[in-house]
């Protein structure tokens, strides 16, 4: 069952990220588990609410603006219901099928290899269980609560939720395929650090749009991402 469910969470991101390049998924992301936002038929509070949104209700993105995005609901009670949201509630999720752009890296730390981690609802162990993560288990990045939790997207999953801080390390394990220039910034006449050799393995920090911040034997610096992998 909990398979069945993470294959049709992928399936949704996967296709409706997919359906316009200008498509964005999103997350509603409210400071309370039953913290609701109002869905208006404009961008401001002047306009009237056309419905409500939960935390944690997928959305798309349709257009972003300065404080108010327009969107679509795909799932909760204003499922199909398409209008303005204040954007300070909205957390813009990840294309997993694309690692461009994908952000700060991380993967869970745990004493024992058998051991599994929460994946929570909302930032509190008052919220509840969306899925449970192993050990080194990779993720993006999203937000950070206080300091205690994460907001983070799975990597393999698509999934997203909050983890408690004490399991998660920074950085994520990747690999090279090729003989790698590590360069000094992002761009191909930027310095030569090092080369890196074919299959070596490196630590992976921020993935920007072509490039990736890295450490590689305790050198720090950049990769181009089509030489670069996970696992």
């Amino acid at each position: 069952m909990k398979r069945r469910i993470l294959a049709v969470t992928l399936a949704l991101l996967l296709g409706l990220s997919c359906t316009a390049s200008a498509v964005t998924m999103g997350v509603v992301s409210m400071p309370t588990k039953d913290g609701s936002v109002f869905i208006r038929n404009g961008g401001g509070t002047k306009y009237p609410a056309i419905g409500y949104a939960l935390h944690g209700d997928l959305l798309r993105i349709l257009k972003e603006g300065k404080r108010w995005d327009r969107v679509t609901m795909v799932s909760g009670v204003a499922k199909g219901k398409t209008g303005w949201m204040y954007n300070k509630y909205i957390t813009n999720l990840r294309d997993i099928s694309n690692i461009s752009g994908w952000g700060a890296l991380a993967h869970i730390k745990t004493k024992y290899a058998a051991s599994t981690v929460h994946l929570r609802k909302g930032p509190g162990t008052g919220y509840g269980i969306r899925g449970y993560l192993k050990r080194d288990d990779l993720l993006i990045v999203l937000n950070k609560y206080s300091k205690y939790w994460y907001e983070v997207q799975v990597a393999d999953t698509g999934m997203y939720g909050y983890v408690y801080a004490d399991y998660i390390a920074n950085g994520a394990p990747g690999k090279v395929t090729g003989n790698v220039n590590l360069r000094a910034k992002r761009s191909t006449s930027s310095k030569v650090k090092r080369v890196i050799p074919y299959g070596s393995t490196l630590t992976v920090l921020v993935v920007y749009k072509s490039w990736s911040k890295v450490r590689y034997n305790g050198t720090l610096g950049y990769v181009w991402n089509g030489y670069l992998k996970f696992r």
